[in-house]
């Protein structure tokens, strides 16, 4: 199904979709995607900007209680559920706003496709693989990066659609308009 126009309705309305999204996803990613060792969490404070989910690894799990990580392991982190078009504050996306914070490499989001999908991969270089989507476009499976060149891919379509088919009638029907 393609990608929904989510400006014409309410921010509440996205945001109900956006948060039973980011259980979709953190759901699918525990439900075999995940190697051993590996588990995704919603909304865990890591430092910095809070995530929409966390994919963790744990030296030991003992530690998960306690809050901290195998830092000698891997953190990544799945924010890739922001689908608004760019804004007066981000007039070229946010994958742009972020990118500016780490690099001076240039970024333009093309004219017929204003919404970004977004990996990050921190190490061994700080790399983004961006996809430029228009609206009715699928979204596109993402890399979330686990470790160094090690990851597996984010099923953004799927999830979406699992989301999509649970949100009531009503709530689509306003989306459709």
């Amino acid at each position: 199904m393609p990608m929904h126009d989510w400006t014409r309705v309410r921010s509440g309305v996205f945001h109900n979709f956006h948060v039973l999204w980011i259980s979709t996803i953190t759901n699918r990613l525990n439900s075999g995607l995940l190697p051993r060792g590996y588990l995704a969490m919603a909304e865990q404070v890591v430092g910095g900007p809070e995530p929409d989910v966390v994919a963790l690894q744990f030296n030991d799990f003992e530690r998960l209680n306690s809050g901290e990580t195998g830092r000698s392991g891997g953190l990544a982190v799945v924010d890739a559920v922001a689908l608004a078009p760019p804004g007066p504050r981000d007039p070229q996306g946010i994958h742009k706003a972020i990118w500016d914070l780490v690099t001076d490499q240039s970024f333009e989001l093309p004219a017929d496709r204003q919404i970004t999908i977004a990996a990050y991969q921190a190490l061994p270089i700080k790399t983004a693989y961006i996809e430029p989507i228009a609206l009715g476009s699928l979204l596109p499976d993402m890399p979330l990066f686990l470790h160094c060149d090690f990851y597996v891919q984010a099923p953004l379509e799927m999830t979406y659609m699992d989301t999509w088919n649970v949100l009531p009638q009503t709530l689509r029907d306003l989306v459709l308009q």
